[in-house]
């Protein structure tokens, strides 16, 4: 037995009353020690429960993202107030009087001007009006322009068969079906087949 500093009178007579446990002081007595041990731990009460430090999640608010108002809507005395126009400005591909050989495949193209003040879009188109086609589908789409670009308007043709002078006259169409600008139109001379 360890004894630290001077031990006072009353556990002095505690140390003198308590006997050694032997192994036989202990006989019979074991059962009920089990007993009392287990009564104790039950009635004993139960340790405060202590969170355990778990990670929260962090809590951000968001900057609040910039309200930007819908750009205004054209009213429709603004839209009727832009016009359609175009000028011609040059025959790409297949000059006016060219000679082609009868049935040659031609890609005509010209280049225009948007004139106007409304912008072209797919509402707008080209449109056969007079003359002979060459073969060529009676409408296309006009290539989408801003008011003061340049576009090509291109439409796929074929030369007849039988020799002599074509024209075909061409307009552009806006989305309400009136023609505006200047015509387009190609002249072709086919050839003569040689003997």
């Amino acid at each position: 037995m360890i004894v630290i500093g001077t031990p006072t009178p009353a556990a002095n007579h505690a140390m003198r009353t308590i006997k050694p446990i032997t192994s036989r002081n202990l006989r019979g007595w074991g059962a009920a020690w089990l007993v009392v041990l287990a009564c104790v731990a039950c009635s004993a009460p139960a340790p405060a429960s202590v969170p355990s430090p778990t990670a929260q999640p962090e809590t951000t608010t968001a900057p609040a993202a910039p309200t930007e108002s819908a750009p205004a809507q054209p009213t429709a005395s603004a839209i009727a107030a832009c016009t359609d126009d175009a000028d011609f400005v040059s025959d790409v591909t297949v000059p006016d009087f060219s000679l082609v050989a009868p049935g040659a495949v031609l890609d005509k193209q010209w280049q225009i001007r948007n004139s106007g003040t409304c912008a072209w879009g797919p509402q707008h188109r080209v449109i056969f009006v007079e003359g002979t086609a060459l073969g060529a589908t009676l409408e296309h789409a006009l290539y989408p322009a801003l008011p003061g670009t340049l576009a090509v308007v291109n439409i796929p043709m074929v030369a007849p068969a039988a020799a002599g002078e074509y024209e075909g006259y061409w307009r552009l169409s806006a989305a309400n079906g009136e023609a505006f600008g200047s015509r387009l139109y190609i002249k072709i001379t086919v050839a003569t087949p040689a003997p």
